[in-house]
Parts: C-alpha cells; sequence; structure tokens
C-alpha cells in the first residue's frame, strides 16, 4: 500500500491499495455481484417454472433452482467481504501510519474531492478547527483527530469542534477521526449539531470518493 503526494504545496494524500492488492480486491467485488446475479436469475427461472407450472414436468427444477440460488448468494456475500475487507484493512493501514498533520491533509483532499474548496489552518490558535472546507451551499469546519482505534475522542473535542465553527462562522462542525466516539461525544454532538465521522465512516467516505 503506498500514499502519494497530492499537487505540491497542498500535500493532499490519497491512500490506495498497491496495484495487486487493487486488483484482487475489485476482482473479488466483481465475481461476487456475478454470483449474486447468477443466484437471482436461477430464482427468476424458478418462479417462472412455477408460474407456467412446469414444476410437474420437470420436477427437479424447483429445489434445484432454489438451492443454487441459496448457494449463490451466500457466496456472492462471502466473496464481496472478502474484497471490501482487502481494500478497507489496507486503506485502514495506510491512514493508521499517518502522522496528525498528515491526516489532516488526507481529509481535506477528501472534501476537496466531495466538491469543497479546503484550507488547512496551521496557526497553534487554530480555536479547535483544522480544516475550513466550503461549497456554495455551506462551510464546514472540520476538526481532525489521529487517535489509535482503542483511544476514543470525548465530548470536549465535540464542543470545541462546535465552539470553532461558531469562530469562523461555519454552518457546521465537523469531528473526523481514525478513531471512535465515546458515549458522551454522541451525546454531546446530537444537542449541538456536530457531525460525527468515525472509523468505519471515514472507510465509507472514502470508498466513495475515493474509487480504487
Amino acid at each position: 500500500m503506498r500514499v502519494r503526494d497530492g499537487d505540491a504545496g497542498d500535500r493532499g494524500l490519497v491512500a490506495e491499495p498497491g496495484e495487486a492488492e487493487g486488483r484482487r480486491g475489485r476482482r473479488l467485488i466483481f465475481v461476487g455481484n456475478y454470483l449474486y446475479l447468477l443466484g437471482f436469475a436461477s430464482l427468476a427461472i424458478v418462479i417462472f417454472g412455477l408460474w407456467r407450472g412446469l414444476y410437474g414436468q420437470v420436477p427437479w427444477l424447483t429445489p434445484a433452482g432454489l438451492l443454487l440460488f441459496l448457494g449463490c448468494t451466500a457466496l456472492g456475500w462471502l466473496v464481496k467481504a472478502a474484497g471490501r475487507s482487502l481494500l478497507e484493512t489496507r486503506l485502514a493501514s495506510t491512514v493508521d501510519m499517518m502522522g496528525p498533520r498528515e491526516f489532516e491533509a488526507f481529509v481535506a483532499d477528501l472534501y476537496r474531492r466531495k466538491g469543497y474548496y479546503t484550507k488547512n489552518l496551521r496557526d497553534s490558535a487554530d480555536q479547535g478547527v483544522d480544516v475550513i472546507a466550503k461549497s456554495y451551499a455551506e462551510t464546514l469546519a472540520v476538526q481532525v483527530k489521529h487517535y489509535s482505534p482503542d483511544r476514543r475522542v470525548g465530548s470536549r473535542e465535540v464542543r470545541d469542534a462546535y465552539a470553532g465553527a461558531r469562530f469562523y462562522d461555519a454552518d457546521r462542525a465537523v469531528v473526523v477521526t481514525t478513531s471512535y466516539f465515546s458515549r458522551e461525544a454522541a451525546r454531546a454532538a446530537a444537542r449541538l449539531g456536530v457531525e460525527l465521522i468515525d472509523r468505519r465512516a471515514l472507510k465509507n467516505l472514502v470508498e466513495e470518493h475515493r474509487p480504487i
């Protein structure tokens, strides 16, 4: 897996699996989708056979079709899960190896891919905000926390992000982390209207906006 720099000066980062791992992951997902299609095609044949009254002529059609449907869908789910796991594990290991500044640049790059203009705040007095993300519709104040998965983000960080959003006159505050949020943080976010993006949600965002 590799991390490559974006345009000079903005340090936008792209995390992606190595070419071999990427090909294997995509191939597994493709095969899983194909198995899903095969399974549902067999189910359609069973339904058609029942509708046309073919069961009496071909008695093995229904049980064979149902077995094929169950087998293909179950195997397809397992194969797709293996492909997604390969890509997600590679992504997670790369993000975990980043430093805090690199991860800030990574998050800024992710929001650019979502259609925002972004600015990284390098000042130590950043008021609890690391990235400003602007679009025609809204301005986001994003706080970035590069924590190990066993360290939870607490309610203090959520309150800091909310205060920072008000300081920068942003429409919403967002906290993005490589870890997870405590229950107190979730309650504070619900009360203050702060969006929380934890490790799982971050993986989903990368998959959606950073095709690999």
